[in-house]
């Protein structure tokens, strides 16, 4: 993994990282050298970003979890 080092030290969350367009980001951002926190709501395909992006030498944390809608969020 090409680390640019934009982003050393800071931590991202992507929802949707477990696939398509969201793990693209998840892992660019790995590559810019940020901890990325991938979300989605499958474990396997959370687990499997979190595995590519650890084993190119980033950190990463998985959160499997469903990202509320935002009328959800404003009643909070």
């Amino acid at each position: 993994m090409t680390n640019l080092n934009r982003f050393t030290g800071k931590t991202v969350l992507i929802t949707g990282a477990g696939g398509g367009i969201g793990r693209s980001v998840a892992l660019r951002f790995a590559a810019e050298g940020a901890n990325v926190a991938v979300n989605d709501i499958k474990a396997e395909m959370v687990q499997a970003v979190v595995d590519e992006i650890t084993a190119a030498g980033g950190t990463a944390l998985a959160v499997v979890a469903i990202t509320p809608k935002l009328p959800t969020v404003k009643s909070f």
